[in-house]
Order: structure tokens, then C-alpha cells, then sequence
């Protein structure tokens, strides 16, 4: 599997991450452990968790990251890349101060995280989610306090636009301070009906015309839920994509997909992997043969007229 360098940073991740919210709750714990194990004899390196993963689980909260020290006792820290999140909002399960990017509240995530993980500091540290009621330059001061304390060797942020990362980075590098070296965002072939706004807490997407202001920042998009969207309309349905675009995008996945000899949620990686900025999709599945099929995208070859045609389907 191919890594990608993420700049800023000593670190050399997947092309793929490792997806784990679910492990050890809605996925048993060893059955993620074999698809985990695929995923690293193909080269995989990057996992990706979160303080407030599981929490929508009765008993749930922090069993992903422990889980992901489950992983390291067994296969060992040496080439593996461990990334969490911290900073998020209030939901059903999880409750949470209004101002929850204070540093305070920022730490003892950490404290937490770090804790469970068993682990003095973490490859990657995520801001979960943006609050822009807070100056961009605060959340890069606290940050990188808490790299300069070693408990994080490099910094990202998740759920926010390209401006205020572009604001934020444009701060780090006028006080000599560590930027954000990864931005994780909903990113998929399938683009979301619902809307992205500036406010504290919101979920956000890689939006069309955000794709310019990322790469020009060099800044890689780690994409959660690269493939959403497409079972979803294949249902019937389409809880949050059920657009005309994104039917027409289905459509001409479907040719592709017939044309090339692959099925429609590889092409739509293959998409991904083609995309400026660079994406690295996020892969959360219990199921060896689902996470085999997502691997073999990468080498999967979409001519640019293929790419135009589910761009400008």
C-alpha cells in the first residue's frame, strides 16, 4: 500500500486509514482484530480513533481506544501510526460543556485518551469538532502547548472548513508555532444534501469549492464515510443524499463500474484516491471481504474521461 507523507510532520501514513469506531462494541472485538490483521499484512499502518467514540453504545465510551491498545500489545508500536480526537460537542450519551474547546476540557480528553491507549503520547492528535466562537489562534496555542508538553508529536483538526484551517495555519506560521497537518472531513463521490454551516459543533464535508484552498495548503484530507451515500440511494432511499446529482453520480458509477470490472463503491475510492487534495479514506468495517474490496481500489485505474464523468455527472 502506498503512504502518503503528511507535511509538517516525520510521519509516513497508508493510503488507506483504519477506521474504529465500532471495534470491540458493534464489531466484536476479535473479529476486528482479523480485519485488522488483513489490513496490516496489505501494508496498512494509520488508525483512527477518538475520545468519544462509542459513546452512542450503552457501556461504549472509550472502548475503541482501548481496543486500539489491544492492537498495539499484540502486533507491536514500531510503523504504526496512531491518531485520536478530542474536543468534541455534546450528543445523546456524551455530555459535554457548552465551551468544549477550552483547553481544559481539551486536556483531560487527552488525559483520558492517552490513558486508555496506554500510551505517553499520541502520533496524531484531532481537534473532533470547531467551535468558531473561539479565535483560531487560541486552539493553536493550546494545541501546540500540548505537543511542547510531548504528550502529541503532530496536530490536526476534524469538521472544519478550509477557511479557518487556512486562518489557523496562516497563525502557526506567523508565531513559528506547529500547523494542523491533516484536516479530517466527510468526503465521498456522493456529496450530502444537508448543509455545512459555521456553527459550534457542526459536522462538515469537503465541499466543491473548498478543493482549490486545501491544495494549495498541501493539507491531505483524511475522508470519513468515503463511501456513503451509495447504499443508501441503492435502497431506495437516501437519508441525506438522495439528490438528483448524486443519482446521476450512482448512474455513472454503475457504467464505470461495468467498464472497468469493479464494483461501484471501488470506483468511487478509485475516485478518492485521484482527487486534489490528496484523500485518505477512512475504512470502518467487520468485514474481511469488504475491507479486501476497498483495498483493491487502489489499484484500480479510472482514465481522466472517466473521472470527468462522474465529476460532472
Amino acid at each position: 500500500m502506498e503512504r502518503i507523507h503528511l507535511p509538517h510532520t516525520d510521519l509516513q501514513v497508508s493510503r488507506f486509514a483504519f477506521g474504529t469506531a465500532d471495534c470491540g462494541t458493534r464489531i466484536p472485538e476479535d473479529r476486528a482484530l482479523r480485519v485488522f490483521e488483513a489490513y496490516r499484512k496489505e501494508g496498512g499502518n494509520f488508525l483512527d480513533t477518538a475520545h468519544c467514540y462509542a459513546a452512542w453504545v450503552e457501556g461504549g465510551l472509550g472502548v475503541s481506544e482501548r481496543w486500539v491498545a489491544g492492537v498495539v500489545a499484540r502486533f507491536g508500536r514500531e510503523g504504526l501510526v496512531i491518531a485520536t480526537k478530542g474536543g468534541h460537542c455534546a450528543f445523546d450519551g456524551y455530555p459535554r460543556p457548552d465551551a468544549f474547546l477550552a483547553p481544559e476540557i481539551v486536556e483531560r480528553d487527552l488525559s483520558e485518551s492517552l490513558d486508555r491507549l496506554r500510551m505517553d503520547a499520541v502520533d496524531l492528535y484531532y481537534l473532533h469538532r470547531d467551535d468558531p466562537r473561539v479565535p483560531v489562534g487560541e486552539l493553536v496555542d493550546a494545541c501546540n502547548r500540548l505537543a511542547d508538553a510531548g504528550r502529541v508529536r503532530h496536530l490536526g483538526v476534524s469538521n472544519w472548513s478550509a477557511r479557518r484551517l487556512a486562518d489557523a495555519n496562516a497563525y502557526a506560521s506567523a508565531h513559528g508555532l506547529r500547523p494542523f497537518a491533516i484536516l479530517q472531513n466527510h468526503w465521498s463521490l456522493m456529496q450530502p444534501s444537508w448543509e455545512s454551516l459555521d456553527a459550534p459543533g457542526d459536522v462538515r464535508y469537503v465541499l466543491d469549492e473548498e478543493r482549490a484552498v486545501l491544495e494549495e495548503l498541501g493539507v491531505p484530507v483524511a475522508a470519513w464515510a468515503p463511501v456513503r451515500g451509495i447504499v443508501e440511494l441503492e435502497r431506495g432511499g437516501g437519508w441525506g443524499y438522495g439528490t438528483e446529482r448524486n443519482r446521476r453520480r450512482l448512474a455513472e458509477a454503475r457504467r464505470v463500474a461495468a467498464e472497468v470490472g469493479a464494483t461501484e463503491a471501488q470506483v468511487a475510492l478509485a475516485y478518492l484516491l485521484r482527487q486534489r487534495p490528496v484523500a485518505i479514506p477512512i475504512l470502518g468495517t467487520g468485514d474481511e471481504g469488504h475491507l479486501r474490496e476497498a483495498l483493491a481500489a487502489e489499484a484500480l485505474t479510472l482514465s481522466d474521461e472517466q473521472l470527468a464523468r462522474l465529476e460532472n455527472a
